[in-house]
């Protein structure tokens, strides 16, 4: 049981404060906490658990220990009490550690960062949720945190059918009502094979409108696909899917007038700020926790079971031979642990 947990029991003659108060109280303590790990990651030092920081900050914002106790008793009860309602105030009251499903710290880490990455101030996904819901970012922007701030996390793969279904879809500043899944990816690969092939796309109109070419072999196109979604491990064949299913395709070529007139149409693929924090989220509690069972399984499987309390270094190189695999880069493992 955590400190706050402990404090949880003593403060029932307190009333809890309203859900607004609450929700202009969260981003609050965010931001110090962003600014805390900030300081603590030049000085090398590790970072304070949430349920620690909460009573630091407290303590520090209320100053006279009775004031302290009654604010800190208030807004635990009121964490308890307006969590089921609420998935903002029942993922802080997680990463505090109050009731079940306490978060990990590298989820909260992790968090953070993505907080301090959005486009918008994160203190406006506290507002009322007819004004959080409001703010729309661009998929492309989403990637590009991903991308940026996340580079080994594979978010852009884990997230993307999840952005895609909560994203909306504008054709020509129409959205597009009642479209599945496929025809989403669709528009989605196409639209950054548009903005990333430029110098083939644009070549590839000049000569059509020079009259040299009318159509064009699938697979020249599908490379150029390929390339503009590096990131998603598009194969030739789903290529040539993607091409039959939206251009004039005979005998394996394209034709061209009906591949640029899909061009004309301009599209918007956005999402809601607070829809993509939550489904990234969720993908790093979900990442966090398959990476701590592979840990333990490798460590099952390398930890001689009859000795106990001791690892050898030998088990210990497995260990890290299990997690970081090849062999040849056994030498390094010498050389850091010296």
């Amino acid at each position: 049981m955590n400190y706050i947990e402990k404090i949880k029991f003593n403060c029932s003659k307190e009333k809890p404060i309203s859900k607004k108060n609450l929700l202009n109280l969260i981003p609050e303590i965010l931001n110090e906490k962003i600014n805390s790990d900030n300081k603590l990651d030049v000085s090398n030092t590790f970072h304070l658990h949430m349920d620690q920081f909460f009573i630091k900050f407290m303590k520090e914002k209320f100053k006279l220990n009775k004031i302290f106790k009654k604010n800190t008793e208030q807004a635990i009860l009121s964490f308890m009490k307006f969590a089921p309602e609420d998935y903002r105030i029942e993922i802080f009251r997680k990463f505090l550690g109050l009731g079940e499903s306490r978060m990990r710290t590298e989820v909260l880490d992790s968090y953070l960062i993505l907080l301090k990455n959005l486009p918008i101030s994160f203190y406006k996904l506290f507002e009322d949720f007819e004004t959080s819901s409001a703010f729309l970012i661009n998929l492309e922007t989403c990637n590009e945190i991903y991308s940026n701030k996340f580079a080994n996390f594979y978010l852009h793969l884990e997230s993307l059918e999840n952005l895609l279904r909560a994203s909306t879809f504008n054709k020509n500043d129409n959205e597009l009502d009642k479209i599945g899944l496929e025809n989403k990816r669709d528009i989605y690969f196409l639209h950054n094979y548009q903005h990333k092939a430029q110098d083939h796309f644009a070549k590839l109109l000049a000569d059509f409108k020079l009259g040299n070419m009318i159509d064009i072999e699938y697979y020249e196109i599908a490379e150029h696909l390929i390339l503009a979604n590096k990131d998603y491990g598009l194969s030739l064949d789903e290529c040539a899917i993607i091409l039959k299913r939206n251009f004039d395709m005979k005998q394996d070529k394209v034709n061209l007038e009906k591949f640029f007139e899909y061009f004309l149409d301009k599209y918007q693929i956005k999402i809601k700020v607070i829809d993509f924090v939550q489904i990234t989220l969720d993908n790093f509690i979900l990442m966090f926790a398959d990476l701590e069972k592979k840990i333990a399984k490798i460590w099952d499987n390398s930890m001689d079971i009859k000795v106990k309390g001791i690892m050898f270094y030998k088990e210990f190189e497995n260990i890290l031979l299990g997690i970081f695999g090849n062999p040849e880069n056994k030498w390094k493992y010498n050389e850091y642990f010296k």
